[in-house]
């Protein structure tokens, strides 16, 4: 097969989606020497290589009305240059003029008409999936960004031939919204970064400890800074932490700026904790290992996640995970982490309280996080998402 997919999301400081591209990505390649893929990408990305890989870079289509152009007007002729069988986007932005295709089946088009509609279907659809939350907390996305997602998902559900859910929560929530996509949801969980692992080097630890002044003993956060991961929450949690406890732990925040992060910011300075409470921006990821196995704790009382990696990325390095009983949270840690209701600050202080106070606690929680963790490899996320490839070329 020809296999083509979209890395427009593989970029220098990517987070979750990106990060689950390029994982996947690479996992595609090291499992799979016969079918040939082609990467779309708007950056060079040395880590993919292979020699049944062929990269295409994209250039001067950054902005969010040039994107629409090139999956429009550009894709549909590399895919017939390229003689694709299957497109997968881990980030369901599928061309909007294959969704006629269905309908224009019986009429000969010309080629060069023809392969904009792909109304031969000979090009399979394949996209993950990841979540609804502009559907269900529309309040914590700009009106842009909701017109941007509703129109994707909506477009998808048009196009696509077979959907991936990280989660079963998250296949869950597609089907109440969008009844359309029936039974073409196959959930596979995304895989770990095998990189993440207890760090014992101290260079490497002094290393990491000095190049974002963090301090000796830390609470911790990575994630993107928007109102739906509720670092506005943790904060106000680790105010309410005895003042002997925040004296021996501080607070450090790490991740890239979302939007509305502003007011984020100003309600978290209204706390008057500047000294105990570090925003250290974005952590590349050969500095993440170091950075979760420094840590005392980790909280992540997100209010909505179609997967949720960091959980589990704290949980390989051997940190004590906090994290919220919503969405797919619970079906990702399992018994390993102490959950708790996002909405309820008082919880999340006691949560924080409890593991930092009880060394047993916090030992039993690192011991099933390192048995959790086995649940989610390359091999079998590869295989599974390979299962599905191979399943929708035979549906012709």
């Amino acid at each position: 097969m020809n296999i083509a997919i979209d890395g427009r999301t593989i970029a220098k400081n990517k987070t979750g989606v990106g990060t689950y591209a390029h994982r996947l990505v690479r996992a595609l390649l090291q499992s799979d020497t016969v079918n040939n893929y082609y990467l779309f990408l708007i950056e060079p990305d040395e880590e993919l290589a292979g020699p049944n890989l062929t990269k295409i870079m994209i250039v001067g289509y950054e902005r969010a009305i040039l994107n629409r152009y090139w999956e429009n007007f550009i894709l549909p002729k590399e895919i017939a240059k390229y003689n694709i069988d299957i497109f997968f986007d881990p980030a369901y932005a599928l061309p909007f003029f294959v969704r006629f295709g269905r309908f224009l089946s019986r009429i000969r088009l010309p080629a060069r008409l023809g392969y904009f509609f792909n109304s031969n279907r000979k090009v399979k659809y394949v996209v993950t999936i990841h979540d609804v939350i502009s559907r269900i907390y529309p309040e914590h996305f700009t009106s842009k960004m909701r017109m941007w997602q509703r129109f994707f998902l909506w477009n998808a559900q048009g196009v696509a031939d077979r959907v991936l859910a990280d989660s079963q929560s998250t296949k869950r929530d597609i089907l109440r919204f969008y009844r359309g996509y029936g039974d073409r949801v196959t959930v596979i969980y995304p895989e770990l970064n095998d990189k993440l692992k207890v760090i014992t080097d101290k260079v490497i630890l002094e290393s990491v400890r000095s190049q974002y002044s963090l301090p000796e003993k830390y609470i911790l956060y990575v994630g993107t800074i928007e109102p739906r991961k509720n670092v506005e929450g943790i904060a106000a949690a680790y105010a309410r932490l005895p003042k002997e406890v925040q004296a021996q732990y501080d607070l450090v925040i790490g991740g890239n700026v979302g939007w509305y992060a502003e007011e984020i910011f100003t309600k978290i300075k209204s706390q008057n904790l500047e000294n105990r409470i570090h925003f250290i921006g974005y952590v590349d990821d050969n500095s993440l290992p170091a950075l979760f196995t420094l840590a005392s704790l980790f909280v992540f009382p997100s209010f909505y996640e179609g997967f949720g990696y960091p959980p589990l990325e704290a949980m390989a390095c051997g940190v004590p995970v906090i994290c919220s009983s919503t969405s797919s949270l619970p079906e990702a840690v399992g018994d390993a982490a102490l959950l708790v209701d996002p909405s309820n600050v008082a919880q999340i202080a006691d949560a924080m309280n409890n593991i930092l106070a009880n060394k047993q606690l916090a030992d039993k929680l690192r011991a099933k996080g390192f048995e959790q963790v086995k649940l989610f490899n390359w091999r079998k996320c590869a295989e599974e998402t390979l299962k599905v490839f191979e399943e929708v070329t035979q549906d012709r």
